[in-house]
């Protein structure tokens, strides 16, 4: 009976064993079960598959939705409030954060990540100071519980606090801080998001070129942790700065291919932005049918999806690219969509646009007088809308133009440009408002060409006067821009007094127009349409690129720019005048010296003038007189920096040549090594009479400002942008730029060729030398040699470059021809001593 007993109780024993084992078993496989959802699904969030990730959590979290106290349920609950803020649903994830977990040990690592996720959905809400109290927290709690794997994620986080209040410096050095400790702690999804963040900080300080580099390198580091959608936003990225860049060719190529995973992934928000962005890049290069296509898909998409409002901005800019192809139907059936989706979503501030387009619409059926009354109901409703304005203002002073109604006419031009200036002075960067004005010459250009019309010669030139140079104006004391523009009278005096004469040229669509003032008199010239004299320097710009001779066989291009831009001044300017040009649009990369005169004797322009350059009439204090000269800096002849800019044998030459003909003066000169951004500002340039650059340059065309003279590196880089040498006053009488390009990055239509040359005329330089095109640094040295001989002769800048050049092009050798002495010449518009 014991032994019974005894049995009994073993098996019981043995039975709760394996019932023990059972269940240690199930809770290891939810455990396993639950890690594995858990991993995928977190992965699936750090590659965008949102839809993924978040069926990993619903199925994951199941079990441990009731148990606030296992750590599987913060694990969860963390995630899915990311997973919120990645779909733009901030509100719901920080809802979610609002709740924390348990203050104990086994959960710091917890709550540092639902801070760290909170602090994220605070930035993307715009909640900028919670956002950074908190992160201050965060990074002491990381501190005290040595949860130090969380530090690149923080880091960016910083940074991009730092980007959201506008410290650029400070971001940076957060993302490389992050992209040094992911590196560290191999985390490459941190590593990526870096490089990503810090080609957005290139993007907002326009270095687009910058950017690119760091942009692909996200793209191919999203890409290999099969992170398509992300890689696919980056090439988007990509496509942004290539369109800015002005490479539109590698902009759509971009946007192809982003649209392309965009569309395999079922991104539509994505795939529609990518869509309407390659239909606005069409129509940057005013391609307005191959626009349509895109804009229609972008519609459709935006339709679907419910982004009302996306839905309304391509259908409006659909009615604008038919209404550019003059498809008038169309037109109207798009306008009317864009007003009816408008009004969907209230939004009663836009509707003054689709008004706008249906007086357009109106206007180029020839229903003149419900245009003009559209017109002026748009000027009724857009009172506290600038760009409206001036729209309709100008469109109505084009149609009173038609009409004959020449008062009504300018009432609304004058009106239009009053506008623009008043928006253009609210301004505050001086990027803003050299751009602003470019984008709005056309209607400059319209009241000017109405003007000639009515024989208002004297008042068109004022109106184009007004739109020259106007930040470069404002810069200076002594030259600021006025409320009233200088008389054309004013302009005639000057010429007297300074015996120089004074060719303004504009050019327009329709047609261009040249002013010629003179010591004796002034004389309008009108001129070809501006595309026909693009092309014709467009292709007298090959024939020097391509090393020719233009006096040894007249090239047609050559000969028809003399005759349409020239030779109406022959009389007016006799053999050995003084000339001040004031160019407009191409014409700034034209060296007009380099023109060929026929006749018995076939020479270049340069032998009949000594010739300079200037942004506007009222902007040439003393072009060909000269003050003393007491001091110079020179910083050349650098260390070479990588393999895109190469060693120049000839810069240290050069240098010394420059020292040896200017040795009467007081000389600070830095080169080699010593040859670093940082010595320009150190040295006092504000000090100097002659300041001179025998280096690299690099010219940003979509920001001019950040083109840069390329230097020795430092711990500071080895870049002096344009945007630097704003900030440092000058009063030289001379600054040299002795490289490639230096002389502008861009032309901008009103302030002229932007880059250097803009920048130290703004910062106070008399008169600047420097090059429109990439020539060999040994003809440059030759030039430069000459030009300081001439200069310690006493002579100007224009007249001592003049020389320089005339000895070069008396040569026997190949400098004589244009390619080599033609890139250099004189600007003027500085400070007046």
């Amino acid at each position: 009976m014991c032994r019974h007993r005894n049995q009994r109780k073993r098996d019981l024993l043995a039975a709760l064993s394996l019932i023990v084992l059972v269940v240690a078993s199930c809770a290891r496989q939810l455990e396993t079960s639950t890690e594995e959802l858990y991993r995928q699904a977190n992965l699936d969030l750090r590659r965008g598959n949102l839809i993924a990730a978040q069926s990993g959590v619903d199925n994951g979290s199941v079990p441990w939705r009731e148990k606030p106290e296992s750590e599987w349920y913060w694990r969860f609950r963390i995630l899915q409030a990311e997973i919120f803020i990645n779909q733009g649903r901030a509100k719901e994830g920080l809802a979610l954060l609002d709740t924390q977990p348990p203050d104990s040990p086994g959960f710091y690592a917890l709550a540092c990540r639902s801070r760290t996720v909170r602090v994220k959905g605070l930035l993307r809400l715009g909640r900028v100071d919670e956002a950074r109290t908190l992160l201050d927290a965060v990074e002491s709690l990381v501190a005290t519980t040595n949860q130090y794997s969380l530090t690149p994620e923080i880091e960016v986080l910083r940074g991009s606090l730092f980007d959201a209040t506008r410290h650029p410096a400070e971001a940076e050095a957060a993302f490389q801080a992050a992209l040094k400790h992911s590196e560290e702690l191999s985390e490459p999804y941190w590593h990526t998001v870096s490089l990503n963040n810090l080609g957005m900080i290139r993007i907002r300080q326009f270095r687009y070129d910058e950017a690119i580099p760091l942009f692909t390198r996200a793209q191919e580091g999203f890409e290999k942790m099969d992170a398509k959608l992300y890689a696919a936003i980056t090439l988007g990225n990509i496509a942004i700065c290539a369109s800015r860049l002005g490479d539109f060719e590698k902009a759509s190529a971009a946007y192809s291919k982003a649209v392309e995973v965009q569309e395999r992934e079922g991104a539509k928000p994505y795939l529609e932005a990518s869509l309407g962005e390659i239909g606005n890049i069409y129509i940057l290069q005013s391609d307005f049918a191959k626009a349509v296509p895109y804009y229609q898909r972008a519609l459709a998409l935006a339709v679907e999806i419910g982004a009302t409002s996306n839905a309304s901005k391509w259908a409006g800019n659909l009615a604008v690219a038919f209404s550019n192809l003059r498809q008038w139907d169309q037109a109207e059936e798009f306008n009317e969509r864009a007003r009816e989706l408008k009004e969907l979503i209230k939004d009663t501030d836009s509707q003054t646009y689709t008004r706008l387009n249906a007086a357009t619409i109106a206007a180029g059926r020839g229903q003149i007088a419900a245009a003009a009354g559209l017109y002026h109901q748009v000027l009724k409703d857009a009172a506290k809308n600038p760009s409206t304005l001036w729209e309709a203002h100008a469109a109505l002073g084009q149609l009173y133009r038609e009409t004959g109604e020449k008062r009504k006419a300018y009432e609304h031009f004058d009106a239009a440009i009053r506008t623009i200036e008043a928006s253009r002075a609210e301004l505050s960067l001086a990027d803003y408002k050299i751009t602003f004005l470019s984008r709005l010459i056309r209607f400059y250009q319209d009241y000017v060409d109405a003007l000639i019309d009515q024989g208002a010669v004297d008042r068109a030139l004022e109106v184009a006067e007004s739109s020259r140079a106007r930040v470069l104006a404002e810069k200076f004391r002594r030259h600021k821009a006025p409320q009233r523009v200088p008389s054309v009278e004013s302009y005639q005096e000057s010429a007297r007094r300074s015996g120089t004469s004074f060719l303004a040229y504009w050019l327009a669509p329709r047609r261009s127009f040249l002013w010629v003032i003179t010591p004796k008199g002034r004389k309008l010239v009108v001129l070809p349409a501006q595309s026909e004299i693009e092309e014709l320097v467009r292709s007298y710009q090959a024939v020097i690129d391509g090393l020719r001779d233009p006096l040894e066989s007249t090239h047609p291009a050559a000969e028809s720019l003399y005759n349409i831009l020239l030779a109406e001044t022959r009389d007016l300017l006799p053999r050995g005048s003084r000339a001040v040009i004031v160019p407009d649009g191409v014409l700034h990369n034209l060296n007009f010296e380099t023109l060929p005169v026929a006749g018995e004797k076939p020479h270049y322009w340069i032998e009949d003038v000594t010739l300079a350059i200037a942004p506007s009439l009222a902007l040439n204090p003393g072009a060909f007189s000269r003050d003393p000269l007491k001091s110079v800096l020179m910083i050349g002849s650098p260390e070479p920096v990588g393999s895109e800019y190469r060693p120049l044998p000839y810069a240290g030459e050069e240098v010394r040549s420059v020292k040896q003909r200017l040795v009467s003066l007081e000389q600070t000169i830095y080169e080699g090594s010593r040859a670093e951004p940082s010595v320009y500002r150190a040295s006092d340039p504000g000090k100097y009479s002659i300041i001179h650059f025998a280096a690299h340059a690099s010219a940003n065309r979509e920001s001019p400002l950040e083109s840069a003279i390329i230097l020795s590196s430092s711990n500071d880089g080895f870049k002096l942008y344009a945007r630097d040498v704003l900030e440092t006053p000058l009063r030289a009488e001379l600054v040299t730029i002795s490289a490639c390009r230096g002389a502008g990055a861009r032309v901008y239509a009103g302030e002229g060729l932007v880059g250097f040359t803009w920048a130290f005329l703004q910062a106070g330089a008399r008169n600047v030398i420097a090059g429109l095109w990439d020539v060999t640094d040994s003809s440059t040295a030759q030039l430069m040699d000459r030009l300081y001989e001439q200069v310690n002769a006493g002579k100007s800048p224009a007249e001592a470059l003049r020389q320089a050049k005339l000895s070069m092009i008396h040569s026997p050798g190949n400098f004589r021809k244009p390619f080599y002495w033609g890139p250099f010449q004189v600007y003027v518009g500085g400070n007046s001593q």
